[in-house]
């Protein structure tokens, strides 16, 4: 590849952190995330913006390379139809576990993001195999988290009808019913009915 090629590279990275980010706005980590039971064996949550952040390079590597490797428009509209249709379903899953809850479907939906991901490397075996390639952590990542999916769904069959718990907020001073302030004693001035009386000045 020569330097001719770079501006499509960082098109392609873009592009790919792009479909990152609209994936991680859809992951909510909130209450009810954090209320579900989790397998032991899971890797910590901050592995997982690493793992994630290494394939989406690597998937634009592998389009980036293909591209240039095809010299059949067919084969690069075929490329391009396999890459979005996998975004799509990367996407997706993150709106269905994450947002609608539901682990049983997106355990489903994953067959499918497999599935796409395994046609692209079928494809891009073809005419382009070091992209092919690329795209193995991708799978292999995806098959465990299919794991993680089952397992979470079987510890948790019932996650879709949960509420998440709302931790209490503490009363604002509108709210709490205020204490009287204490009366402080004022001492009463001379000349006052309450005051005691003030001996006059000796006549001379």
């Amino acid at each position: 590849m020569t330097p001719r090629t770079w501006p499509s590279l960082y098109l392609a990275i873009a592009i790919s952190f792009g479909v990152a980010g609209l994936g991680g706005a859809l992951t909510d980590l909130g209450p009810w995330y954090q209320q579900l039971a989790k397998p032991d064996w899971k890797p910590p949550d901050a592995a997982f913006g690493v793992i994630w952040s290494t394939i989406f390079t690597l998937c634009a590597f592998s389009a980036w390379w293909a591209w240039h490797a095809s010299s059949h428009a067919r084969q690069r509209r075929h490329m391009l139809a396999l890459f979005t249709a996998n975004a799509a379903l990367n996407v997706l899953w993150s709106l269905i576990y994450f947002q609608w809850h539901r682990l049983d479907w997106a355990l489903v939906e994953l067959v499918f993001l497999w599935l796409s991901i395994a046609a692209l490397m079928v494809h891009l075996h073809r005419y382009a195999r070091a992209s092919a390639w690329l795209l193995l952590p991708y799978l292999v990542w995806v098959s465990a988290a299919g794991v993680l999916n089952w397992d979470t769904w079987r510890l948790n069959p019932q996650a879709h009808a949960w509420q998440p718990q709302s931790v209490p907020s503490a009363p604002s001073s509108v709210d709490s019913p205020s204490a009287p302030s204490p009366t402080l004693p004022v001492p009463a001035m001379p000349g006052t009915p309450d005051s005691p009386p003030v001996p006059s000045a000796a006549p001379r």
